[in-house]
């Protein structure tokens, strides 16, 4: 894939990404997944083909992808976003309060790793992959 910058040349291997930041209501906690290797990450991932010719493309994804690593479906409710790196690494966060745990599919897919809700005042003793990172930092100035 490609995309145009500013000053309106052409990039190759643009990488659109979608991930989702669920934090529980009237809590420190967010939702994350743990990688076998003990790496915390959101549930998301990179847009497929098929997603980047879509209107509501990156939501769509978010949905798909949610329901990919984490074997549930993504609450309803009402979502905001954050992003970054439109020009090489297109990173989208959707984010929310939830009130409830996400529902559990009933026959889900292998999923990529334990969900688990860890306070974000406690990341900085969890090894957690670089997505996350700069998503809740930045989440957390807009909250």
């Amino acid at each position: 894939m490609s995309k145009q910058n500013h000053n309106g040349n052409y990039h190759k291997n643009v990488s659109n990404r979608v991930f989702v930041l669920l934090r529980f209501t009237g809590t420190n906690e967010i939702l994350f997944i743990r990688n076998p290797d003990g790496t915390l990450k959101l549930p998301g991932g990179p847009m497929i083909q098929r997603d980047e010719e879509k209107v509501h493309k990156y939501f769509e994804t978010a949905i798909r992808t949610f329901q990919r690593t984490t074997g549930s479906f993504l609450p309803s409710c009402e979502y905001n976003y954050i992003s970054w790196g439109e020009q090489f690494l297109d990173t989208r966060v959707y984010y929310a309060d939830v009130n409830d745990e996400p529902y559990v599919m009933d026959n889900p897919a292998e999923t990529e790793g334990k969900i688990e809700w860890i306070s974000y005042k406690k990341l900085h003793s969890h090894k957690v992959a670089k997505h996350g990172d700069m998503a809740v930092n930045l989440w957390k100035v807009i909250n």
